[in-house]
Order: structure tokens, then C-alpha cells, then sequence
């Protein structure tokens, strides 16, 4: 039994398609081949009963009439040559009157009582002679005190070879059909499943260097189109994928590889005459703890990143307005910066239910970004807080350098930088939007940018309006 249930799992999905529809179709046609056989033989014994049944009747009419049909008329009652009748006498010495059979069988002779009225007695009987079936009818008459019995036999050898003929066509014809079946199965379900056969000779093919790869679109609309478009979307999206990835290692490498060329150049200037040289010392332990900060951010940004990608990053959501974090935020920013301008135009206090500290990180990412990019003297901002179709709605808008258009749908990817020729004169990982656009996806809210060039930026994050169940 094992050793079965380990040949059927090791079997491919077309010998256990092909299986199934030989088991199936064989079970249906023994269980029809069964039925027929059976019906054809009860439906033979009843044809030969009734046909016996009449027989016997017309020759009882006869002797109810007070005449006893010799041997010679009792064949014209026979309606084949499988037929046999016989007239007995059973009353007092039982005697045979007349007959037709070629080999007479003797009946156990009952008690039958005198009647001066005919009393036909009917008794339907099958019994064996030697290798032959018979069916066996008999009726039983009195007249004038004698009683009589009229037995009418049929031969029932010539239907038992034509069933057992049939039995043998039924088998043969099965065994052929399930042959067939098992044929003509194996080739339709190779042919269907081609498909799925080249689907799997392509992901076999496929590498990290290799994604460019497709299947080939055609047939007909059927399930297994569907799955080759669905296949390649997949490669489509592993593809988009692997390159963002190969891109994050290769900004996230570049990043990482300039505070390292610097601390490592200081090490070598404290090694060289640093020792003796106060003033060199105290610039390269000066140097090295900013690179050291600043390496420290992007890897705590590129863990935040990890982590909400992984979905360990928790949510903690809460009723909040977005006035009272616009107010909190201008407060912090006129403590930490004395040259910004920051008002707020708020219609009203715009609850939304989010995540407190991570929708005041994304506001501060907005508004650094703004500072970072500002070469006013003064830098304006303003933070913009209502309602509107059902939405709570906050922007920060500022009087910075601006976007370009061409820009705009990148600047949430990471390491991207829009300024690209002052980029190393900026601090930042250029970490910070992508940080922000997700916070943004995990409150199922969207994000509009509007920049010209030389004359600022605004962003606007929309918030569906949700209460706590």
C-alpha cells in the first residue's frame, strides 16, 4: 500500500489526470455493462413466463372442454422449438397422457381433492437438467373428479449463450474503451497542459541576470492565459523589483562609501601627525563624529524602511488633529529655527485616525526637505490644515527653489535627488520622501506634489476620514 500511494505521489499531474479518467470511465462501464446484463436476463425469464403462462392456458381451455390433446396436437401449441408441453393425470395413478418433451421429468404427485368445478392451480418454477436451464410452468385443472397437470418447460440454454456472448462483447468492448480512453486521454492532457509544461521550462530559465524573459501570449481566453499573463506580470514586477534592489545596494554602497573614505583618510591623517598635532587631532575626531552621525541616520532610516517592509513596523492608531500637530510643529520650529516664517491656515481641526508620532515624522521630512532646498534668507511655510469631500487634508507649502516636472514622479524613490549637480552640498541620505511615502500607503492616504521651478513646492496628503469601531 505504500509502495501504491508512493507511485501515485511520484506520478506526473498528466499519468494522474489520465488515470482518473481511465478509472472513472472503466467504473461506468462495467456498472452499465452489469445493468444491461442484468436486465437482459430477468427481462428474457419474464418474456418466458408469459409466453408459458399462455400456453399452459389454451391448453387447459382445451381440457376444460372435456378433451385431452394428444402429443401430435400439443405441438401446435408450442411457439418454438425451445417449448415443450406435457398433460399429466396426478389424480389416483399418476400417468402421462401426453407430450412433447424428448426426456419426461417426474414432479412430486400431490394430495389434490375431487372438485366438481374446474379449480385451475398455477405454480411458476426454475429447475436444472444436467447443464441446461429450463424455466418451468405449471398448471394444475379438475374436471369430473380428475384432476390434471399441464407442465410447459422452455429451453433457456439458447438465451445463456446469447448472454454469455454479450458478457464477452461487454468485456471486450470495455477493456477496448478504457484502452482508448487511457490513449486518447494521455495525448489531450499533454496537449493541454503544454502550456503549463513551457511555463515551467521558463521559470527553470530564469536567474536574477535572466528576468527579461516571457511567455508568449496566445490561445484562446482560457485559464491558462490567465496564468500566463498572470506569470508575467510576475516577472514584470520581480524584474522592477530586482532592479530597485540592485539600485538601493549600489546608492546605499555609494552612500555609505564616502563617510568611510572619510573617516578612514582622518584615521590615516591622526596616524601620520595627528599625534603631536592638537589642532589635526581635534579636526579629524571632529570630522569622524559627523561622518560617524551621519552614517548613523541612514542606517536607522534604511532599518525603518526594512522593518515596514516586513511589516514589523507597529501602528498604533488613534483620533488625531491635524491642526493640534501643525500647531505642535510650528512651535518646535520657532524654538529650533529663529530665521523660518511658519503660519498656519487651519478651517478646522481635521481629525483623522492615524498614527501620531509617524504623521508628525512625515510632516518633519516635508518640512526639512523644504529648509534644505530654500535659498531665501527668510524661508516661508506654510501648513495648511482642512476638510473637504469627506477628506481631512494637510500641505506644507514653501518658497524654495522648486521641482522640476520632469522630477516630480521620482523624488519618492530612494537616494533619489532632484538637484543632482549640488547633491553633495546637501546633507541627507535621500531616504527621507521614501520614508514618508510610507507612512502615506500604511494610512491608505495619497500624496499630491505640485513644484515650479524658482517658485516652491507644495505637497498635500489627503486622509479618509475613519472613526475608531
Amino acid at each position: 500500500m505504500q509502495k501504491m500511494n508512493k507511485f501515485f505521489k511520484n506520478m506526473s499531474l498528466t499519468g494522474k489526470i489520465t488515470l482518473m479518467y481511465g478509472i472513472t470511465f472503466g467504473v461506468i462501464c462495467v456498472v452499465t455493462s452489469i445493468f444491461m446484463l442484468v436486465n437482459a436476463y430477468f427481462f428474457y425469464i419474464a418474456l418466458s413466463k408469459k409466453e408459458l403462462a399462455e400456453i399452459a392456458k389454451s391448453v387447459t381451455a382445451v381440457i376444460e372442454e372435456g378433451t385431452i390433446p394428444t402429443s401430435e396436437e400439443l405441438r401446435k401449441f408450442r411457439s418454438n422449438n425451445y417449448v415443450d408441453i406435457s398433460i399429466l393425470q396426478i389424480s389416483g395413478n399418476p400417468t402421462m397422457l401426453s407430450s412433447t418433451f424428448s426426456n419426461f421429468f417426474e414432479i412430486e404427485n400431490p394430495r389434490q381433492p375431487t372438485r366438481k368445478k374446474p379449480q385451475p392451480i398455477q405454480r411458476v418454477d426454475t429447475i436444472e437438467n444436467f447443464n441446461d436451464r429450463f424455466v418451468f410452468y405449471q398448471e394444475r385443472v379438475s374436471f369430473n373428479g380428475v384432476t390434471y397437470s399441464v407442465q410447459v418447460m422452455r429451453k433457456y440454454s439458447h438465451e445463456r449463450q446469447f448472454l454469455s456472448l454479450l458478457a464477452m462483447i461487454f468485456i471486450v468492448a470495455n477493456m477496448f474503451g478504457i484502452l482508448c480512453t487511457v490513449l486518447i486521454g494521455r495525448y489531450v492532457n499533454r496537449r493541454l497542459l503544454k502550456p503549463v509544461v513551457t511555463i515551467s521550462q521558463t521559470a527553470e530559465r530564469i536567474s536574477i541576470e535572466g528576468l527579461t524573459k516571457r511567455l508568449q501570449i496566445d490561445g484562446p481566453d482560457d485559464e491558462i492565459r490567465k496564468l500566463k499573463v498572470t506569470f508575467n506580470d510576475m516577472l514584470e514586477r520581480l524584474e522592477k523589483s530586482f532592479v530597485k534592489q540592485n539600485q538601493f545596494i549600489s546608492d546605499a554602497s555609494h552612500e555609505l562609501r564616502t563617510p568611510i573614505s572619510v573617516i578612514q583618510g582622518y584615521a590615516n591623517l591622526i596616524d601620520r601627525w595627528g599625534k603631536d598635532n592638537p589642532e589635526v587631532l581635534q579636526e579629524s575626531i571632529n570630522s569622524i563624529k559627523s561622518e560617524t552621525d551621519r552614517m548613523t541616520g541612514l542606517v536607522k532610516k534604511l532599518l525603518f524602511l526594512a522593518r515596514g517592509e516586513q511589516n514589523k513596523t507597529k501602528i498604533q492608531l488613534s483620533q488625531v488633529s491635524l491642526k493640534f500637530v501643525a500647531e505642535e510643529i510650528k512651535r518646535e520650529l520657532e524654538v529650533m529655527e529663529t530665521n523660518v516664517l511658519v503660519t498656519i491656515e487651519a478651517d478646522s481641526d481635521a481629525n483623522v485616525l492615524c498614527d501620531y508620532d509617524l504623521i508628525k515624522q512625515m510632516l518633519w521630512i516635508f518640512i526639512e526637505n523644504s529648509l534644505k532646498y530654500t535659498k531665501q534668507e527668510m524661508p516661508t511655510l506654510t501648513l495648511k490644515v482642512f476638510e473637504e469631500n469627506n477628506a481631512s487634508v494637510i500641505s506644507v507649502c514653501d518658497n524654495g527653489m522648486g521641482i522640476a516636472q520632469e522630477d516630480i514622479p521620482q523624488i519618492f524613490e530612494r537616494f533619489y535627488r532632484a538637484d543632482k549637480s549640488r547633491s553633495s552640498e546637501i546633507a541627507g541620505t535621500g531616504l527621507g520622501l521614501s520614508i514618508a511615502e510610507w507612512i502615506i500607503k500604511q494610512h491608505n492616504a495619497k500624496v499630491f506634489v505640485k513644484s515650479e521651478l524658482g517658485f516652491g513646492t507644495e505637497i498635500t496628503v489627503v486622509f479618509k476620514q475613519e472613526e475608531i469601531e
